[in-house]
């Protein structure tokens, strides 16, 4: 999961002074780019290993998000594409927002002017108004 993986990247690099940040990137990087399971393993235990005594709250900050940047790799790798991304849901949430701010709101004094013929409220009321309540409606 991108989003995820994306995360942790940024939550480990923020434990890193900015002279080793490179280093340290580069070491995640590796991390995430391969496509097994035991090989990705593997090498988040060689960074733990070999960041451990310079960078001890990365390391840990690291080893605490691991599982879940890397529980895509459990699935088929026919299925990685679909899910190491967020992208699909992303879409779909800007989408319902899109149309969520078309739609908009109404509120009650735009919904009676919406459906009058230009009549006052007095004048909509007509016969019967007074079995009706103040506003108008049975």
């Amino acid at each position: 999961m991108v989003a995820v993986r994306g995360a942790c990247e940024r939550n480990v690099l923020s434990h890193v002074p900015a002279c080793s940040m490179a280093e340290v990137a580069q070491s995640l990087k590796a991390v995430f780019k391969v496509r097994r399971e035991k090989t990705a393993r593997a090498l988040a235990e060689e960074f733990v290993e070999l960041h451990a005594k310079r960078f001890p709250k990365a390391t840990s900050v690291f080893e605490a998000g691991i599982e879940d940047a890397l529980s895509y790799l459990s699935f088929p790798g026919s299925h990685h594409p679909r899910i190491r991304s967020t992208n699909m849901l992303e879409r779909l949430f800007q989408e319902v927002k899109r149309r969520t701010r078309v739609v908009g709101g109404f509120s009650e004094r735009d919904e009676r002017s919406d459906f009058s013929d230009g009549d006052s409220l007095e004048e909509q009321r007509g016969v019967g108004a007074e079995a009706l309540p103040h506003d108008g409606r049975p």
